[in-house]
């Protein structure tokens, strides 16, 4: 995962184990397991007939990860992606790849300079990827269906889904061609999404025991995420604050555990306080922030009790003083005690 923006002091990073027992031969991509001796239709109803999981694991990390790279790029890239430990471990590293990309950039601006790159060639270029990117979806998909049964350790398979989604991401930026009109053209492996629309529970699953709330997860994912950058938000940390999440369900709108905060939690200014916790309606305030407008606190009453409220900058007749450095401003109008 090293070709991620840099976090300093990442938070739990995801090492990918090297479990493949050789280099992809180089062939064509789908008939790889038929070459090996495999038989995927089993393999997906999880018969593995006389092979170990180990066996398996090391198969589909050659095929869906060396063999994808291979079948795309028509390059072997089998030791400029694997590094080795003081300890004779090895690991997947993807150090390298941006460069990679990069280089095929400059190779394909070259290759439209030649009298063969035609509308066909194109075309058929397209169609391979397509077919990797499709083939390799609907393996890594069938396997993660077989649930406890998987023999992809979670690591391999997100190293695999990261590389994926990398690649199509990449390509479609490298490939796709300009409209005469100026507009992109879509690149046929980009119309529905497939890798980039993937979910992954073992990830999402971990970043909850971490600390983080399902509720948190399901809105990062639903704001044109894949989950790449929901591994690259896991790199962060969690939360500072400590709540119990248990109760949180990712189709809710709010965290449960913050609309259940109690007020032991806060610190009273005066020995015998009890005056009671005020919450602001997180759904209004990420509306409103939506919308490119400023979110304002307004502290007023409401039965005689002191009331949050929050309104929109943009509200008419609204006056209030900006702090500087302070992102949401508050006009203070309640006077109680």
């Amino acid at each position: 995962m090293e070709h991620l923006p840099p976090v300093t002091s990442p938070y739990e990073p995801v090492l990918v184990p090297y479990i493949a027992d050789e280099e992809y031969d180089g062939l064509d991509f789908a008939d790889y397991p038929t070459r090996k001796g495999f038989d995927i239709d089993s393999l997906l109803e999880g018969d593995f007939k006389n092979k170990s999981p180990d066996e398996i694991a090391a198969f589909l990390q050659t095929w869906l990860y060396f063999g994808l790279i291979h079948e795309i790029f028509k390059v072997k890239l089998g030791s400029d992606l694997v590094r080795e430990d003081a300890m004779g471990g090895k690991w997947i590293t993807t150090e390298k790849l941006p460069r990679f990309l990069w280089h095929v950039k400059a190779l394909v601006d070259k290759e439209k300079k030649l009298p063969e790159y035609t509308p066909e060639y194109v075309q058929k270029r397209n169609e391979r990827i397509t077919n990797a990117l499709r083939t390799s979806f609907h393996m890594w998909e069938g396997f993660q269906k077989l649930g406890q049964r998987n023999p992809m350790p979670p690591e391999v398979a997100l190293g695999i889904q990261i590389l994926a989604i990398t690649l199509q991401v990449g390509l479609t930026n490298l490939l796709r061609e300009r409209a005469k009109k100026g507009n992109w053209m879509a690149v046929p492996w980009d119309r529905n999404g497939r890798w980039t629309l993937t979910r992954n529970k073992w990830l999402e699953d971990r970043m909850i025991e971490q600390g983080w709330c399902p509720v948190v997860l399901e809105q990062i994912m639903q704001r044109d995420f894949n989950i790449v950058d929901l591994y690259y938000c896991s790199l962060l940390g969690p939360p500072v604050r400590k709540l119990d999440h248990r109760e949180c369900e990712k189709d809710e709108t709010d965290c449960g555990a913050m609309r259940n905060f109690e007020t032991e939690h806060g610190t009273h200014m005066v020995e015998g306080c009890e005056c009671e916790f005020l919450i602001v309606n997180s759904s209004k305030l990420g509306d409103i922030i939506a919308k490119g407008e400023i979110p304002v606190l307004h502290l007023c009453q409401e039965d005689e009790k002191p009331v949050l409220e929050v309104v929109s900058s943009a509200s008419e007749g609204l006056e209030y003083t900006a702090v500087s450095h302070v992102y949401v401003s508050v006009r203070i109008v309640y006077s109680g005690r």
